[in-house]
């Protein structure tokens, strides 16, 4: 363990109760992102415990959290992977909170020998506290399970108990094909009969290889070991999800059944669990008045190209982004590494003919917006104007785009009343979050990336637009103000979300936190791009 983590957890261990009731969990802070949680528990009938690790920019005035259930191996603890400096160091880089029960050498089952030793019903009783003392969402979406050895065998064992609760489990070197006998020399494990008994008809309730049936839907990560006792055992178990036709990715790591290679399996094992969350429906923490919300994972492909962003807003209308003419559809980047190290898809448009425009371009119509657009620009030539979003009606028409000169922009037009505000210094290649607002008189724009903070830029008055009317069309990837396309957004867009409000500075910086943490990292408060 290192000293000097060692010496912050024993110098600087703070603890509160939530009441002065005995029973009631005591939380000790090791750090202001792990906690170790201490609690009675009803189940068992004396006091346990588990860790927790928080994302970067967990605010627990916030619900739905996203969550991972980590299960230990047998003779460890819930601390075994915080105390560990390498494995600590993954936990804390988890897009998630992640929860550590201390499950004894209970192999996560009620026994049947042991009717004390009632370990499924604890890790429910810990996954029910957990959610409520730090808002973890009850959506399986965002909630997976995972475990090592012992932990490995459990978290797939509770995940086929409890399918309806999760969509994602992940084994590591786990023992998936256990309890039994007849493996070969060296690939077995003596069965611990005083917890599962001696009966091997009991065993095969208990074996997860006879119920991945349960497992159908979940997204399903195994790690095996080349030199590990477990190996047949975990072969066996993929070879039946096989036969079942179910999908799971299965990763072969160098090493034995060695604690070494958990921790190298642990970011693995978090980068698959971010990437099944990510390809869940998410809308932002703010919804009231959103009227479009797409991300990648909400794309419909053929053949590499995107022919429909399929918006998740269901109230009033679809408002899909459509592209009918194949030739026209922007591409598609599957698995694409943002700056946080999170895979995403996006789109990619290639600034010469490819765009989409809205299938329902009349729900569109409000005299007050707030549009929010994850984008980064590819380097253009001088002169080149590209927009990722636009709009055209009759009486305006409005523009989110970047052009050389390293300027993101807004463009707003009224008969001959042209107001193009620019956010100055932007880098060519670097993912930015563009928020721009407009209240029927005046307007905002901000932009931030992954190592600045913007300011709001004020528009002059320039009296009411009158937004209002149908619009005639509104496009992703190029300019909408005429009949003849031109201005075409050569990058990628993540993500665009459109309000049919003026977001107040609190919902607009919970929005961009929200996708700031998503697809970057938290940026350095203090550093202003020049706006003019």
């Amino acid at each position: 363990m290192d000293i000097k983590f060692l010496f912050v957890f024993t110098a600087s261990l703070l603890s509160w109760t939530l009441t002065a009731a005995a029973d009631t969990p005591i939380i000790q802070h090791l750090t202001n992102r792990i906690d170790i949680v201490s609690f009675y528990s009803e189940v068992l009938e004396k006091t346990k415990s588990f860790s927790v690790v928080l994302p970067e920019n967990y605010d627990h005035a916030k619900s739905d959290w996203p969550v991972l259930f980590l299960l230990h191996g047998r003779g460890r603890t819930e601390r075994s992977l915080i105390d560990d400096e390498g494995a600590r160091s993954s936990l804390l880089e988890a897009p998630f909170v992640v929860i550590l029960p201390d499950g004894d050498d209970g192999w996560y089952i009620d026994s049947p020998v042991r009717p004390a030793d009632k370990y499924q019903s604890y890790t429910e009783e810990v996954v029910a506290l957990a959610g409520t003392l730090y808002n973890l969402t009850s959506n399986p979406e965002q909630r997976a399970l995972t475990g090592w050895s012992m932990g490995g065998y459990g978290c797939v064992y509770f995940a086929e108990n409890h399918s309806q609760e999760f969509s994602t489990v992940a084994s590591i070197i786990g023992l998936l094909d256990f309890p039994r006998t007849g493996l070969p020399e060296g690939q077995s494990y003596d069965v611990p009969i005083d917890r599962f008994g001696d009966d091997p008809a009991v065993w095969a309730t208990f074996n997860p290889i006879n119920h991945v049936e349960n497992l159908r839907d979940m997204s399903i990560y195994v790690v095996i070991a080349d030199e590990a006792f477990d190996r047949t055992m975990n072969e066996n178990f993929t070879n039946e999800l096989t036969i079942a036709g179910i999908a799971h990715e299965v990763k072969v790591l160098e090493g034995g059944h060695t604690f070494a290679v958990v921790c190298t399996a642990l970011p693995l094992v978090i980068n698959f669990v971010a990437k099944s969350f990510k390809s869940a429906t998410v809308l932002p923490p703010v919804t009231a008045g959103l009227l479009i919300g797409v991300d990648g994972s909400n794309a419909t492909t053929s053949n590499g190209a995107v022919s429909s962003w399929n918006n998740q807003v269901t109230e009033g209308g679809a408002r899909d982004f459509i592209q009918t003419v194949a030739a026209n559809r922007p591409g598609v980047l599957t698995d694409f590494a943002m700056p946080n190290g999170s895979l995403h898809t996006i789109l990619n448009f290639n600034g010469s003919n490819q765009y989409m425009s809205l299938d329902s371009e009349s729900s569109l119509s409000t005299n007050l917006f707030t549009i929010l657009a994850v984008v980064r620009g590819n380097a253009m030539e001088d002169g080149a104007t590209g927009y990722f979003l636009s709009t055209y009606d009759t009486a305006v028409r409005w523009g989110m785009g970047e052009r050389a000169g390293n300027n993101m922009w807004f463009l707003l037009a009224r008969g001959t009343t042209l107001l193009i505000p620019n956010i100055t210094g932007i880098t060519q290649d670097q993912w930015y979050i563009v928020s721009m607002s407009w209240n029927g008189v005046t307007g905002e724009l901000s932009g931030r990336s992954l190592n600045q903070s913007g300011t709001l830029a004020t528009l002059l008055n320039t009296g009411a637009f009158n937004t209002s009317r149908p619009h005639i069309r509104t496009r992703l990837g190029c300019n909408s103000d005429s009949s003849t396309l031109n201005y075409f957004f050569d990058g990628q867009i993540a993500e665009i979300l459109v309000y049919n409000r003026v977001l107040p500075t609190d919902d607009l910086l919970n929005v961009e936190d929200y996708l700031n943490y998503k697809y970057l990292q938290y940026w350095p408060k203090g550093t202003t791009l020049a706006i003019k």
